[in-house]
């Protein structure tokens, strides 16, 4: 309930506020009036100053180019059964084309022909790569910041992009048909079928080379390298179908195929490249969960050491051999006179004429070929033992030295051994 006002109250109210702001006496007054004026100036300005939109519409409150790619799994899947729809609508669509082509005044509708320049069919490939190429971009702008790729791996990204706009103004110029009829025309052949060989090998090439390099890329996320993988499926479906190598002569069967696995195609790579950049967001903002370490394996149990057999022990055959007993070494043979037994060192005796044999070769020639002392080709069976024995003493002590000095070899060895049998059957004799 309002009560009632004077006008009389009001009009005494009003005098006293304005007393307060502009009246009275004294140095006071001054100052209020400059007071007022700057209020008022001040209302100016902020009344000049007010914006025709709130601060939701500046910068920061906008949304990001990265909060378009979709993060949930459930947005991810109807984007992809909208996009399936798509293509099985498309693909209907042409099934019916004769029928519905029938009801119109010149009997044909290129909008529904997959095969027709500028139908839905091609306008859905290109606006589908050129997604792939606009996803593939912000790939990279997140990509390029990772701390440990040292070698610019991140570059592919651009590569891709760049591979997907140029298959989206194929789709919408038909560049592999002018592609196709200049190589026709330079080299004068056709090729296989109708000159599409020359296009296929050149986006062969080159998707292989960049498909490879972005497969090794994104292995770290199973899905998207998944559906790379299909997209690759489905273009070389498409490719087998345009060379009429699958449902050959099949007409408007082999058309579906064709452009339905290329459409196929697109929507695939579309979701990789999305799934693939929802990754790498993830990644770079760390709300991906933590990868899980393998624990260590354990020790494998040592296996029992086998028993080691028992080594035969080296024999030192030098030794075996200077211990052998003397009735083991073939018995010295004699002379031709049968007097006394040969000396090594001496070697044999001539073979007389009457028997015509050869005397076998000297054994200490080869194997000592320095020459007999003179005192001992002096020798002869004559001279008394006693005087012999001095002189096979002193050739002893001589090959002791030269034992001392240099290692004896084999033939040596055998030749030492067999004087030193003489000499102990000289004693016993």
């Amino acid at each position: 309930m309002q009560l009632p006002r004077s006008s009389q109250l009001d009009d005494r109210r009003r005098r006293v506020l304005t007393e307060e702001v502009i009246g009275g006496a004294g140095p006071d007054s001054a100052s209020a009036a400059s007071s007022l004026s700057k209020a008022s100036s001040r209302r100016r300005r902020s009344a000049a100053a007010v914006r025709p939109y709130g601060d939701t519409a500046l910068l920061d409150e906008q949304p990001r180019i990265t909060d378009l790619i979709p993060r949930r799994y459930g947005v991810l899947a109807l984007l992809f059964l909208a996009g399936v729809t798509a293509v099985a609508g498309l693909e209907a669509l042409y099934a019916f084309l004769p029928e519905l082509a029938s009801k119109t005044a010149d009997g044909t509708l290129a909008a529904f022909d997959l095969e027709a320049e500028g139908s839905l069919a091609a306008w859905f490939s290109s606006s589908t790569l050129s997604l792939a190429a606009a996803v593939a971009v912000v790939t990279y702008s997140i990509r390029r910041h990772k701390a440990d790729d040292y070698h610019g791996r991140y570059r592919i990204w651009l590569w891709a992009a760049a591979c997907w706009l140029v298959m989206s103004m194929d789709e919408g110029g038909s560049l592999h048909e002018a592609f196709r009829e200049l190589m026709s025309g330079a080299t004068g052949r056709r090729g296989y079928g109708d000159g599409s060989i020359w296009w296929i090998g050149l986006y062969s090439f080159a998707l292989g080379a960049v498909g490879t390099r972005l497969a090794l890329e994104m292995r770290d996320c199973r899905s998207s390298t998944a559906s790379l993988f299909v997209a690759a499926g489905c273009y070389a479906a498409a490719v087998l179908a345009k060379l009429d190598l699958i449902f050959p002569g099949a007409g408007a069967l082999r058309v579906m195929v064709e452009e339905g696995a290329e459409m196929a195609g697109d929507l695939c790579l579309l979701f990789a490249m999305t799934l693939h950049a929802r990754y790498v967001i993830l990644d770079a903002q760390g709300l991906l969960p933590a990868k899980q370490e393998q624990p260590a394996k354990p020790p494998k149990a040592e296996k029992p050491a086998k028993p080691e057999k028992a080594k035969p022990e080296k024999v030192d055959r030098t030794a075996a051999a200077e211990a052998e007993p003397a009735a083991a070494e073939p018995a010295p043979s004699r002379s031709w006179f049968r007097k006394s037994k040969i000396d090594p060192a001496h070697g044999h005796p001539p073979a007389p004429k009457h028997q015509g044999a050869k005397s076998p070769p000297p054994v200490a020639a080869a194997a000592k070929p320095s020459a007999r002392p003179a005192e001992i080709e002096d020798d002869d069976d004559d001279a008394p033992r006693h005087a012999r024995r001095s002189r096979h003493d002193n050739r002893r002590d001589e090959s002791a030295d030269d034992r001392n000095n240099r290692p004896l070899s084999k033939a040596e060895r055998k030749a030492l051994r067999r004087e030193q049998n003489r000499l102990r059957d000289e004693d016993e004799a």
